[in-house]
């Protein structure tokens, strides 16, 4: 993914994108700021993080953790097309890891004893194990697996309450009597299940007589996510919480499920009709770099445990349902085709994507859609 198509203008703040040229036509990037709320003002780059081909910005927010989002090619491309999946999203990953991890080093995370907190299913596919390892960190994994469990509870409006329950945990690896740091490489969307792994592992180590003292969250997270978990990791005796979100801190649709960079509420669309406007955390310079690429409202990470080719259950390895989670983003770009106050340069990008999942998905299982 480049930034072919993109033409730059140059604003008095210095080299900041105003108007983009997507699909020949001009685009105002603070018309669409404005009009999808998307916050290019918290971001602030940090050259001296950077390490090799990749963007580093830091947060400005005051939740109590330290907030950077990591900006680069395959971050981009795991976020805007959700037909990268299987090998091709293991490449990508495994690449993202290794700058994340040049991040953390310079941040001062990779001293010391270190805990990786491996969220089953999803939080293998970061792959931030290997690139912390190979960059000479003493590792013990920890393993937890949490699921929404339906309840016979009934919420006010009749509905079937979900619960958060862990159904697979292995604290075997754990060290005893230390300070540790504890890596939760996951995808974050409301940080309900990020907060029951992180309580069992903070349980499981104190047990053990271990203390975490910093714990580093990575991987696609909201906005909503990394305050919820910062807020209660310092509450739990915490001293430095960090996150490292790839792209962007995400807006949270009204769903609880899709990570949205910018654009259309979809699931406010498809059960009400609403057109309610999403907009997230980023850096300018990355909103321009995406923004030919990215189809509104889409969920940025998808279904992130079935777009990998095998998966740990905690037991043995499965495969990951690729045809599923290609067909979620078919439906999702299909919603988005029928909100009539999409201009042509959007339809195009998600038509574009559309034809691509197709293909993808035809090449998985020779089904046609």
């Amino acid at each position: 993914m480049n930034s072919q198509g993109f033409c730059w203008r140059i604003s008095k703040r210095g080299r900041a994108p105003i108007e983009a040229q997507v699909r020949g036509r001009k685009v105002n990037l603070k018309e669409l700021i404005d009009q999808y709320g998307v916050d290019v003002e918290s971001p602030v780059r940090i050259p001296e993080l950077e390490l090799g081909d990749f963007r580093a910005y830091r947060v400005r927010a005051d939740i109590g953790a330290d907030i950077y989002l990591l900006d680069s090619k395959p971050a981009r491309e795991l976020a805007a097309w959700p037909h990268v999946v299987g090998s091709e999203l293991d490449a990508r990953c495994s690449e993202c890891a290794f700058q994340a991890a040049a991040i953390m080093s310079r941040l001062g995370l990779l001293e010391g004893q270190a805990c990786v907190l491996h969220v089953l299913r999803a939080g293998l596919g970061y792959r931030l194990r290997e690139a912390i390892s190979k960059a000479g960190v003493e590792t013990r994994d920890l393993y937890v697996r949490p699921e929404y469990i339906v309840t016979s509870a009934r919420d006010h409006r009749g509905e079937s309450v979900k619960e958060v329950r862990v159904t697979f945990a292995d604290f075997s690896n754990a060290p005893r009597g230390t300070k540790v740091t504890l890596f939760k490489p996951d995808t974050e969307a409301t940080g309900r299940t990020g907060l029951v792994s992180l309580m069992r592992a903070l349980d499981e180590l104190e047990r053990k007589g271990t203390k975490v003292e910093k714990l580093v969250l990575y991987g696609f997270i909201t906005r909503v996510a990394a305050g919820r978990i910062a807020e209660k990791a310092i509450s739990e005796g915490v001293k430095e919480v960090t996150v490292i979100a790839l792209v962007d801190l995400a807006d949270l649709a009204s769903n609880d499920y899709d990570m949205v960079l910018y654009g259309p509420d979809l699931h406010a669309w498809a059960t009400q009709r609403e057109f309610k406007p999403l907009g997230a955390t980023v850096g300018l310079e990355t909103f321009a770099d995406i923004l030919p690429h990215y189809v509104p409202g889409l969920d940025q990470p998808g279904d992130f445990s079935e777009r990998q080719s095998k998966l740990f259950n905690g037991i043995g390895w499965e495969e990951g349902d690729i045809a599923g989670h290609l067909r979620s983003a078919i439906e999702a770009i299909e919603t988005l085709l029928t909100i009539p106050n999409i201009e042509d340069w959007q339809r195009e990008i998600a038509v574009d994507e559309l034809e691509r999942l197709r293909e993808t998905l035809k090449s998985v299982t020779g089904e046609t859609v």
